[in-house]
């Protein structure tokens, strides 16, 4: 097995003579196909249902942020029907041909069943490994470019917000509005904006349907002059509020702000000014047009006679800002057709989810420390649980974590990662506590195991907790969690919880902050904020020098000791471990992962043994008992031999075939051109002919990536895609 981690450039050209597809006892007709890429199961992306054609074209690429284990890189055509789809053919391309960062490309057969069939795909694909990637704070090939010259006031408190919301004249947005009935009043914001609407400002809602929610306060909402829509794609408890504001002299300026909705009360994280809240305000656009196609006509269009469209912060403590989202053409109406070339595709629905893509990115150029609250770290996927759903597999955010541990153990490196998460879930359509609780537990075994694994290679005697640890906390009427994420004190993420979020179809907001200066430090003042007031003994570590391994050790022995001291009667407001169970009478009690001989130990982050791999049911979570242990008790793991977290799946690699020349066809073949010595038995098997390649240069299709204009370049910025519209004018391809 193969461990596949980087950049992932494939572009799905063609196919040529796929079998027809039966139904019913009905003759064979011309397929609805697409071409799903997968390792594993697990899928990277699909293309778009070419419909009612042998010889489909697709002509769609992908740039795919990968850390997977596997044996083959499957490209697998399809048949969309009405009851399931129907296998089309099969190739696999070991991943060892992918390594080497060479370019794999060309037109082969397809197997059906281990059987080569006269069915052809077309395509190109190659690695950039992670020595080939830009280590910027700008993220590239997004929809959202990063804007320079920001104001970003973090942690805002909600009588700015008012002030704000009683300054604007002309429009404000909400998204995520939650009247609650256990909001203290409950009127308060939603009164605002009945007020607003009534003087003439544009008021758009998105209300966030909660199971306490206060009908009569919300339907006095929806019978005023509010234009109001129940946000039927969002089921986090995040909040964006977008309006106007006095500027300089007689023209106004749009701000921004970005929080959680807690019962109903709203905590602020940040305020922002400049040209991202101008794409907070397009984003919003872009749902209301998709959700509320009938109300188009009442959104706010801006002009350069009243607004400041190019508004620049030109203090002292500027940020880079840039927007990022995980949302699809379902529950979006995209507005830009240059930016479409960066969406994913599942089948026919454009998918963009930048917010995934920002966290990868930051966590592989991080180099000391990560500090993250997180609703749930759920992404276990192709690395252990082949069953897992398709949102965990696609979630790498686990496993990059754990990679980039591993990979600071091998260099030598102290590296550190504290994932925080509220002691009970504060969103109300979250699965109940065991079912989160097991798969939790999944992602954390995995993760420690890569990191074990890695430190028995180094013969080292540390622990894996030494260098990730798991802590809960709980704030009470404060909010239970940040949903934000530090790297080294210099770039903040806001928005982390809607890259775990079970929810594959939920749209998520996401907001990343680069101080242009980093002497104003204000990244670590609001990373020390976050956890500080909950900290006791390890504060003055924790907030000056959070990326040694000293400070980890500090923090783990007060939240072990805090377990237990804990009486179960109450939850304190203070730092403990994690994973954790809370039934319905409030005990609370620190969780091992028990399956047969395979455990788990929370406190030290130690794998005893893993040689089960079986499943893990509800009944399996397991209690410590902290009470008895006294507060100096520190678990060390037993003496057994070391095993590997993951089973590896040996799979049967089918011998990719070389096209059959003798295959009839009333059109001229196209056959590829291969200058490389294959490897006979391992590797993918090319045409051999005779005939002269035409020696023409490639020409790059109209929708060729275009990165976002900076000094840093990576290596693909210029990589062209192949033209699948004239075969004879690539390198893949002969013509006779």
């Amino acid at each position: 097995m193969f461990n596949l981690r980087g950049q992932l450039f494939v572009q799905i050209l063609r196919a040529k003579r796929l079998q027809g597809v039966k139904s019913e006892g009905k003759r064979s007709k011309k397929p609805d196909s697409y071409v799903r890429i997968s390792i594993r199961e697990c899928i990277l992306a699909e293309t778009k249902i070419a419909r009612k054609t042998r010889d489909p074209r697709w002509d769609e690429f992908y740039l795919l942020d990968v850390c997977h284990q596997g044996d083959t890189l499957d490209l697998q055509v399809l048949g969309d029907t009405e009851t399931e789809d129907v296998d089309l053919g099969l190739l696999e391309i070991p991943l060892e041909r992918l390594l080497d960062g060479k370019e794999v490309a060309g037109e082969y057969h397809l197997m059906i069943g281990g059987e080569k069939n006269p069915g052809r795909i077309f395509f190109k694909i190659m690695l950039f490994v992670m020595e080939d990637l830009d280590k910027a704070s700008l993220v590239q090939n997004c929809y959202f470019e990063q804007q320079s010259n920001c104001k970003v006031t973090l942690m805002e408190n909600d009588t700015n917000l008012f002030k704000t919301l009683e300054e604007a004249t002309k429009f404000i947005y909400v998204s995520g509005l939650c009247v609650s009935s256990a909001q203290t009043p409950p009127q308060i914001l939603s009164d605002l904006l009945i007020s607003k609407a009534e003087k003439g400002v544009t008021v758009l809602v998105f209300v966030h349907n909660e199971d306490d929610v206060d009908k009569e306060s919300l339907n006095k909402v929806f019978l005023s002059k509010v234009h109001c829509m129940t946000d039927k794609n969002s089921r986090s408890d995040q909040v964006t509020v977008t309006c106007d504001a006095p500027g300089s002299y007689v023209k106004r300026r749009v701000v921004c702000f970005f929080g959680q909705s807690h019962r109903g009360n709203i905590r602020m994280q940040a305020k922002i000014e400049g040209m991202t809240a101008l794409d907070v305000k397009l984003h919003f656009e872009e749902r209301w047009r998709k959700d509320c196609s009938h109300l188009v006509g009442e959104i706010y269009r801006l002009n350069g006679t009243e607004f400041d469209l190019t508004h620049k912060y030109h203090g002292p403590d500027q940020w880079q800002c840039q927007l990022f989202r995980r949302v699809s053409d379902s529950s979006a109406l995209f507005t830009d057709p240059s930016k479409k070339q960066i969406l994913t595709r599942e089948k026919n629905d454009l998918c963009e989810n930048t917010l995934h893509k920002a966290c990868i990115h930051h966590i592989r150029r991080s180099k000391r420390f990560i500090y993250m609250e997180t609703q749930c770290l759920i992404g276990v996927g192709h690395m252990e649980d082949k069953d897992s759903t398709s949102c965990s597999n696609k979630n790498l955010i686990p496993v990059e974590i754990a990679m980039r541990i591993v990979e600071a153990i091998h260099q030598g490196e102290d590296f550190l990662v504290y994932v925080v998460s509220p002691l009970k879930s504060v969103t109300q359509h979250e699965e109940s506590d065991n079912t989160r609780i097991r798969d939790h537990l999944k992602t954390v075994r995995m993760m420690y195991g890569l990191i074990k694994e890695a430190l028995t290679q180094t013969e080292s005697e540390k622990l894996p907790s030494d260098y990730l640890a798991f802590l809960c906390v709980d704030r009470g009427s404060k909010g239970s969690y940040h949903d934000c994420a530090v790297f080294d004190d210099q770039y903040v993420l806001l928005g982390t919880s809607g890259m775990s979020s079970v929810y594959p179809d939920s749209t998520e907001l996401g907001l990343g902050f680069c101080q242009t200066n980093l002497e104003h430090q204000k990244a670590s003042t609001f990373r020390k904020s976050l956890l500080s007031s909950c900290i006791k003994q390890a504060v003055e570590q924790w907030e000056n020098e959070p990326h040694l391994p000293s400070t980890l050790h500090a923090l783990k022995e007060e939240a072990l000791q805090n377990w237990n001291q804990n009486d179960s009667e109450t939850l304190p407001e203070n730092v403990l471990l994690s994973p954790y169970q809370v039934d319905n009478d409030r005990f609370i009690s620190l969780c091992t992962y028990d399956e047969g001989n395979g455990v788990i130990d929370c406190a030290n982050g130690d794998i005893l043994n893993s040689d089960d791999d079986d499943q893990l049911t509800d009944a399996e979570v397991q209690p410590v008992d902290t009470v008895t242990q006294p507060a100096d008790h520190e678990v060390r793991p037993v003496d057994t031999e070391v095993q590997p977290v993951y089973t590896e799946v040996h799979r049967a690699v089918s011998e990719v075939q070389p096209l059959d020349t003798d295959v009839p066809s009333d059109e001229t073949e196209v056959k590829p051109v291969h200058t490389e010595v294959m490897q006979a038995g391992s590797e993918i098997q090319p045409v051999h002919t005779e005939v002269q390649p035409v020696h023409t240069e490639i020409q790059p299709v109209d929708t060729e990536v275009k990165p976002i204009d900076t000094d840093d370049q990576p290596v693909y910025a210029n990589l062209a895609p192949v033209d699948a519209g004239k075969p004879e004018d690539t390198d893949l391809e002969r013509q006779d």
